[in-house]
């Protein structure tokens, strides 16, 4: 796994676990307003 970190970030390879926080977040209207279309489930890839 390849970690890069600093002071106020941490990034780090996806984990499967990552998943269902990821569908909430890009679910979210606000968080998707300057996106084409908001993604869910239904509807993962652009």
């Amino acid at each position: 796994m390849i970690i890069l970190e600093t002071e106020r970030l941490r990034i780090r390879n996806w984990q499967e676990s990552d998943r269902p926080l990821f569908a909430e977040i890009n679910a979210d209207p606000k968080v998707m307003e300057f996106f084409p279309r908001q993604r869910s489930r239904k509807n993962p890839t652009y």
